[in-house]
């Protein structure tokens, strides 16, 4: 149906489960609402402190990210587009980090092809 691109076993169970969960609520809507609720109200009581604790850890990821080495770390920016582009050379001081990819030549993908090594 969908070519090689399409694994049966990853898209059936979740499409079958939205097609009961669509025709469920066409055929009882109220009953649809209370059961869906019920089970939103037992994740949340039985996880909740779970979501909070996986926050926080976000959180305290993000800024222990921000606070090392790591954080200074510069992708991106309108210099590094700049370089990126057909023909505008290849300065010193900006690295490709894929052998395939060049800041001096074309771009091999729309994607953003070389990155700035970290600020010294």
């Amino acid at each position: 149906m969908f070519g090689s691109s399409v694994r049966p076993l990853v898209f059936w169970p979740p499409f079958i489960l939205l097609m009961v969960a669509v025709a469920a609520s066409l055929i009882n809507l109220e009953g649809f609402l209370a059961t869906t609720t019920a089970m939103n109200d037992w994740v949340l009581n039985k996880f909740g402190w779970l979501f909070s604790v996986t926050s926080l850890a976000m959180v305290v990821t993000c800024l222990v990210a921000y606070l090392s080495p790591l954080g200074r770390t510069r992708i991106g920016g309108k210099v590094l587009l700049a370089s990126c582009r057909p023909g505008a050379g290849s300065p010193s001081r900006y690295v490709p980090r894929w052998p395939s990819a060049s800041c001096s030549g074309r771009p091999q993908n729309r994607s953003i092809t070389c990155i700035l090594p970290p600020v010294r």
